[in-house]
Parts: structure tokens; C-alpha cells; sequence
């Protein structure tokens, strides 16, 4: 027998519709034949740590992570520092190997990296000796498209993250949000199935953060990608996801998961929101032990 702590709560998710406050339990994932696009099975991941002659002091980030992704599906990751949110994104990324347990991407089994996965971090991960233009073509080298398809795709993308006009500019020029719509477009350049962001508005101000939130919207929507998203925001949360995953920390585990039902577009000062926002954020302060105040701060 496993013992997974009081904080497990295994298949279990609620749907936060805004309705009055109703909440409908039901079954984490529907039974369906479609290939996931992420499928996390038993996951966990231990670090260790060198102590004094020769001694090791271990350390668990992860323990016994399950999760189901559906194809086009915007699901975040929500919880404490300490919980592992990163540490997992990293795994699914192929940056980071897990001690136990398997990540499927379309139904293999990873192993490193791979072009079927883009990755957005929330440091600005640009080359500074190329341009905007080369920035996004970096990626599309394994696509082994010519050079013409190439530049056919970054203007459409370029079009897509509203930086015309910008295209030769160096990231030493650009703000902290237009770096990260450049990052976002070379994610997005090479196709990957699955689009991976760590906190990518996490050192952006209030309000570039939230129009590149609606811009993030405008892109997923266009391109139908399944995104694997981590935030500390429960606004953030709420306001991109169909499903929110909380986790609880030390070590990082599932507390809950929660269907957003809220109709997009969201607007975030209606009630309906706000409903859906302290319903989270008090999920959220459980899984952190703290009160829901504590949960709001992070925004």
C-alpha cells in the first residue's frame, strides 16, 4: 500500500462555472480514444544533496503525479513555492529526468528534448546578437523548410504577436513584454504539440501582463495548441484555463483540479470571475495551509 499524505486527493475534480457559487464533482479526465497530448503517470522526483563524508541528503520535489492532457486543452498549474511546479514543467520539457514514473507526449515515451515540445520561460530567453526575424526563425532549423517557407512563417508570425515594424530589432531594444512575444512566436515556429510556459508574465508589470494574457488567448486560440502553463497568479489562472491543477508542497503534490466553466472571452471584473477566483483561491489556500488572503497576494 502507498501512503500519499493527507493532501491527496486522487480523481477528483470540481467544475467553478460562476453559477451561484455551484460546483459539479466529476471524474478528472472522460473516458475517451483520443491519444492525450500529455499523459504524466506516477511521476516523482527526488534531489540529493552532498553532504559531509560522502552522505547524501535527500530531498523530494514530486511524488506521484498523475496527470491527463487532452489535444488543444489549456490546463495551468497552480501552488505554493515549494510545490514543484517548475521542477515538473522541467521533466515534461525533457530538461530535467524524473526518478520514477513516465511522461507520454502523443503517446511516446520522452527522452531529452524534442521539437515536438515548446518551451517559454519567464526569463527572457532571447539570442542578443539576433534580430526579431532570426530570433523566431532559430527554432524551424529541424523543419528543414528553405529559407523562403521560413520567412513566410515568421512574418505570419511576427503579424500574430503584433510586432510588425520590429522585425530587425535587437532584444536589447525591446521591452520586457515584446521579448516575450518574440519568445512565444519562436515556440511556436517550429509546430510543437505541446507548448510549455513557466511563469512567462511572472516579471512583467500589471499591465503588460494582462495584455499579453488577452494576447496569449488570441494565439491559442488560433492555433489550437495544448499548453502546460505554471503560474502563482489565481487570477491568471482563471482568466487562461480550462483546468487549473493545484498542487501542495514538500513534497509537490495533486491537491485538486478544477474545471474553469466560465465562457471565454473572460471578463475578469465580472461576478461570475470573481466567483470563480475565490473559489479557487480558497482551494489554493487549503493545498498551502494558509488563509485565502495569503492565496490572493501572490497576484
Amino acid at each position: 500500500m502507498r501512503l500519499r499524505g493527507p493532501s491527496y486527493r486522487p480523481n477528483r475534480a470540481k467544475e467553478y462555472s460562476g453559477d451561484a457559487g455551484a460546483l459539479a464533482s466529476g471524474p478528472a479526465d472522460s473516458v475517451t480514444t483520443e491519444v492525450p497530448a500529455l499523459v504524466i503517470r506516477d511521476l516523482s522526483k527526488t534531489f540529493y544533496t552532498a553532504m559531509k563524508f560522502g552522505a547524501r541528503r535527500a530531498t523530494s520535489a514530486l511524488e506521484h503525479i498523475d496527470l491527463r492532457v487532452k489535444r488543444g486543452e489549456f490546463v495551468t498549474v497552480i501552488g505554493p513555492s515549494g510545490s514543484g511546479k517548475s521542477t515538473l514543467l522541467s521533466i515534461v520539457a525533457g530538461l530535467t529526468e524524473q526518478s520514477s514514473g513516465e511522461v507520454l507526449v502523443g503517446g511516446e515515451p520522452i527522452r531529452g528534448p524534442g521539437p515536438d515540445r515548446g518551451v517559454v520561460f519567464q526569463e527572457f530567453a532571447l539570442f542578443p546578437w539576433l534580430d526579431v526575424n532570426d530570433n523566431i526563425r532559430f527554432g524551424m532549423a529541424r523543419r528543414r523548410l528553405g529559407r523562403p517557407a521560413e520567412m513566410e512563417v515568421v512574418q505570419r508570425l511576427v503579424k500574430l504577436v503584433s510586432l510588425e515594424g520590429f522585425e530587425r530589432y535587437f532584444p536589447n531594444r525591446l521591452s520586457g513584454g515584446m521579448k516575450q512575444r518574440v519568445a512565444i512566436a519562436r515556440a511556436l515556429a517550429y509546430d510543437p504539440e505541446l507548448l510549455l510556459m513557466d511563469e512567462p508574465f511572472g516579471a512583467l508589470d500589471a499591465q503588460t501582463r494582462s495584455a499579453l494574457q488577452v494576447q496569449l488567448m488570441r494565439i491559442w486560440q488560433a492555433y489550437g495548441k495544448t499548453v502546460l502553463f505554471i503560474t502563482h497568479s489565481v487570477r491568471e489562472a482563471v482568466y487562461l484555463s480550462d483546468r487549473v491543477v493545484v498542487m501542495s508542497a514538500h513534497p509537490g503534490r495533486v491537491y485538486e483540479e478544477v474545471r474553469i466553466g466560465l465562457r471565454r472571452p473572460r471578463a475578469v471584473m465580472s461576478e461570475e470571475f470573481s466567483l470563480v477566483e475565490r473559489n479557487l483561491a480558497r482551494v489554493l489556500a487549503r493545498a498551502s495551509g494558509t488563509d485565502e488572503a495569503t492565496a490572493y497576494a501572490s497576484d
